[in-house]
């Protein structure tokens, strides 16, 4: 998700949802209604974040979530949407980025385990030259960094 549509977005669920609650105030009950369509963005959502990311958007959204602090109570600048779309990014709570590169990691693990098989079945000198599975190895490195694993 784009940082532009995840702004448009949240700022929609943003004002549906003071719609709702100025319509609540006025004796006006639209939960029954909105509620289907809020799980349905709710699941969408899931696939992009983390769960701590989608309850942080909840949170956010439903309860006004501005007011935040680091555990060394340094405030979060939580004022805008864009602001929320920082956080979630700086504290790792977007999926698509981490599922990604778990992916390259997956094939580069499958590229060592396919090495390693025909390294053990050819005479090929290309095969047991090393710098194909130090190159593995030199990825796979890198990817863990990048997870910080």
């Amino acid at each position: 998700m784009t940082k532009e549509s995840f702004i448009e977005l949240i700022g929609k669920l943003k004002s549906n949802s003071d719609t709702i609650h100025q319509a609540y105030k006025l004796k006006i009950d639209l939960v029954d209604f909105t509620d289907p369509w809020e799980n349905i963005i709710t699941t969408l959502l899931e696939e992009v974040f983390t769960k701590d990311g989608c309850d942080t958007i909840e949170w956010w959204v439903y309860e006004d979530g501005r007011n935040a602090w680091y555990a060394d109570k340094t405030p979060i600048p939580l004022d805008t949407e864009e602001d929320l779309y920082n956080f979630l990014v700086e504290e790792g709570y977007v999926k698509e980025k981490e599922d990604q590169i778990e992916k390259i990691f997956d094939y580069i693990n499958k590229r060592k385990k396919f090495h390693s098989d025909a390294q053990q079945h050819t005479n090929d000198i290309s095969f047991h030259s090393g710098a194909e599975s130090e190159l593995l190895d030199m990825e796979i490195h890198i990817l863990k960094k990048i997870l910080n694993k």
